[in-house]
């Protein structure tokens, strides 16, 4: 997970909406934070807590919320650019 400030302490909840709006979430720990090679970022390694299940469909809801946006914004940045100037 990269994030502006390094997560301190031992425990955090991921939550997130799947495409479909269901509320996804997964109880881990912080297993490693360190500073990327991006300025201003740090890179934090989570290790998840609960059943194989829950964390299959978390990593899978993240993923594709992810995916979903990046296109959405791919998008946004293609319509702005095609739109002619009044």
């Amino acid at each position: 997970m990269e994030t502006e400030k390094p997560l301190n302490g031992s425990c955090i909840m991921l939550i997130t909406l799947d495409l479909n709006g269901k509320k996804v979430k997964v109880k881990g720990r912080v297993a490693n934070t360190r500073k990327s090679d991006t300025p201003g970022c740090h890179l934090t390694g989570i290790e998840f807590k609960g059943s194989e299940e829950q964390h299959t469909k978390a990593v899978v809801a993240f993923v594709k919320v992810y995916h979903n946006r990046r296109q959405r914004d791919q998008n946004k940045s293609l319509y702005s650019v095609r739109q002619p100037v009044s």
